[in-house]
């Protein structure tokens, strides 16, 4: 057995995921671009949009931003995070209260200032009650606003008193018209009023400008995002503010068309046109290429050594203007040329960068966020292998979790075959062989040449059709005669419970989950629509929670189910199509729905993926369901006579 010492040390490559300051992105051009916005004097007030997906590194480029600007006495850097709020209070209220308590807090130096703060903290409590409580009509109806609401707001006392007066000498049919027109006058004398304050009370506070980052966004439900961004139009767009908001754009023109079906024209079209009216300067930040994937993962394991000055020169070399744009990724040969002896912790981790880089890069549409919990799982599944006494090999391990990623289903369909060869999967290695050539030096070299006939298994034939499978069996270290019985040992929450997909989905993912579970099947089908926009990973494991549920299901042919939605997602994702049928060809055929194979044939029609589909219709025809057996017959015809 190993030492509790020895258990730790495996473990010292975590990392944290929250945002930091330190720059392994790359993203120093786009923080610049934030500052250079928000010193612009001649464009404030101004709203700035940092737009990502989830886990894109948004929060990052704001601290890194935000932390610049404080470097200036004369510019005031606020934080709000709506998430925080929500569901508690009223985003418009919560957000403006902050503000001022904060400027109050930090710059409140005279009487004058303090009498500004109380009356805007009495506007910010008149229009809290408005918007939340006071429902007009209601009250005036059952005699006036309760005594409490009275005390809140003086304004709507005030109104309800003058409202009373002539309330007996009004028409009933006019006094729904009287109530909107003085609740409107009221309230626009407030907004009004609110933004002459607050432009007061910034010029008293004596600052250049005052910054709002508002992070997170993307977070809340949709009304919480409407209130947030018109509370930044409607009330605080005076002088020299800059509001600089972080999210996920696509589910922010989301909450635009949900808050407001009723508008015209294409729900995509409002979204964005929304939007584009509230952020006058968006500034996007980009998917990693393949090669920042690798030289981000190598970066973070230069900063596990804790090594100051291996740490420095890494950076300096990274940051460098002639590498900012050359795709040179940072490695190996990076330490060769600044003259750095890697240690072999840190060597190992240069070639595990190296080896997954690439394709982890392309599956999960290069994430950060995405590639910092793949490396975590990893290294947590080590440690738990050596508080086991057991060792495995990074590399390798490493390999089987990329197909657990990106091919749930090509990965249990591995465990399966594994379990057979008691450790080997031998149609996977013979397909190795086909794939790279591979020859067993512990064997006869000649016997090792001859072809294998691995097309003799037929659950083969989906992979050798799959791009990412065929990448992913080149993909260093071989199998050789590598027992994968611990390896998958330590992988057995994934193997016999898909529910931790749910945990690696980013919003957009969880967002298109949703709605393919909706009752309506307008909804279904925009969510299948919305499944083509997804990384590979993120689609992967939408995919991979539809196999849980459709292994649940009674009826798979119900409208609706799971079942059904594989095989709707397979034409809006050709790369889903191997994984979707490796699953549907080991159902048991008496659950598979008669409209099974015409719908198979439907998904698969002019792909490369219509010979796997025959294979499995074929054993559908030869079953003991006799009903299927003449569906699939009756398909199989249909393809044979269209190949002739």
């Amino acid at each position: 057995m190993t030492s509790n010492n020895e258990n730790n040390a495996s473990l010292f490559s975590l990392w944290s995921d929250a945002e930091t300051e330190v720059d392994l992105l790359g993203f120093t051009h786009l923080v610049d671009a934030v500052e250079r916005l928000v010193k612009s004097g001649h464009l404030l007030p101004a709203t700035i949009g940092v737009f990502g997906d989830w886990g894109s590194g948004k929060t990052s480029v704001l601290k890194m931003a935000s932390k610049r600007l404080e470097e200036d006495e004369d510019t005031l850097v606020l934080w709000f995070n709506g998430w925080l709020f929500e569901g508690y209070d009223q985003a418009k209220a919560s957000l403006m209260e902050r503000l001022v308590a904060e400027l109050v807090e930090k710059r409140c130096t005279s009487a004058s200032m303090k009498k500004l703060a109380v009356r805007l903290f009495r506007r910010i409590n008149w229009l809290r009650v408005a918007g939340t409580t006071l429902k007009l009509g209601a009250a005036f109806a059952a005699g006036g606003p309760p005594l409490a609401l009275l005390a809140a707001a003086p304004d709507l006392g005030e109104l309800a008193k003058k409202a009373g007066e002539g309330l007996e000498k009004l028409d009933e049919g006019k006094l729904d018209d009287y109530l909107r027109e003085s609740k409107e006058q009221t309230f626009n004398r407030n907004v009004i009023g609110f933004r002459e304050d607050f432009r007061e009370l910034l010029a008293e506070a004596k600052i250049d400008r005052l910054v709002v980052i508002i992070d997170d966004l993307d977070r809340c439900l949709p009304p919480t995002v409407i209130q947030t961004l018109e509370a930044i139009k409607l009330f605080l767009s005076v002088g020299s503010v800059a509001f600089v908001v972080g999210a996920d754009e696509r589910l922010v023109q989301y909450a635009v068309r949900e808050r407001f079906p009723e508008l015209p024209g294409e729900r995509a079209d409002v979204g964005r046109d929304y939007l584009e009216k509230l952020i006058q300067y968006p500034v996007r930040i980009p998917a990693l290429s393949r090669s920042e994937v690798q030289s981000y993962i190598a970066l973070l394991f230069v900063h596990a050594e804790d090594d100051g000055e291996t740490i420095e020169e890494s950076m300096k070399w990274f940051r460098a203007p002639e590498r900012s744009v050359s795709g040179v990724p940072f490695g190996e040969d990076a330490l060769g040329e600044l003259k750095i002896d890697a240690s072999e912790s840190l060597a190992e981790g240069l070639a595990l960068a190296a080896q997954i880089g690439p394709l982890l890069g392309r599956g999960l549409n290069g994430n950060p966020r995405q590639c910092k919990r793949f490396l975590n799982m990893l290294m947590m599944r080590l440690g738990m292998a050596e508080s086991r006494g057991v060792r495995l090999s990074k590399r390798l391990l490493a390999k089987l979790m990329i197909l657990e990623y990106l091919k749930p289903e090509l990965f249990r369909q591995l465990g399966d075959m594994q379990a057979e060869g008691h450790g080997r999967p031998e149609p996977i290695l013979a397909l190795q062989r086909e794939a790279i050539g591979f020859v067993d030096s512990a064997t006869d070299e000649d016997e090792a040449k001859k072809p294998v006939d691995s097309k003799a298994d037929a659950r083969l034939d989906v992979w050798r059709k799959d791009q990412v499978a065929t990448e992913w069996l080149k993909l260093e270290p071989a199998f050789d005669d590598t027992d994968l019985a611990p390896y998958f040992y330590f992988s057995r929450d994934v193997l016999t419970d898909h529910g931790q997909q749910v945990q690696r989905m980013g919003p957009a993912a969880r967002d298109v989950y949703r709605k393919l579970l909706s009752q309506s099947e307008a909804v279904r089908k925009t969510g299948i629509g919305e499944l083509s926009g997804l990384s590979q990973a993120e689609a992967s494991s939408v995919v991979a929670e539809l196999f849980d549920r459709a292994r649940s299901e009674e009826d798979l042919g119900a409208d609706g189910s799971a079942f059904s939605l594989l095989l709707e997602a397979c034409k809006a994702r050709h790369d889903l199509i191997a994984d979707v049928i490796t699953f549907i060809g080991g159902r048991p055929v008496h659950q598979l729905p008669l409209w099974t194979p015409p719908r198979l044939l439907e998904a698969v029609r002019d792909t490369e993926f219509v010979v796997s589909a025959r294979t499995v219709i074929a054993q559908w025809a030869k079953g003991t369901n006799k009903r299927l057996a003449t569906a699939a017959d009756g398909v199989l015809k249909r393809i044979d006579g269209g190949s002739k």
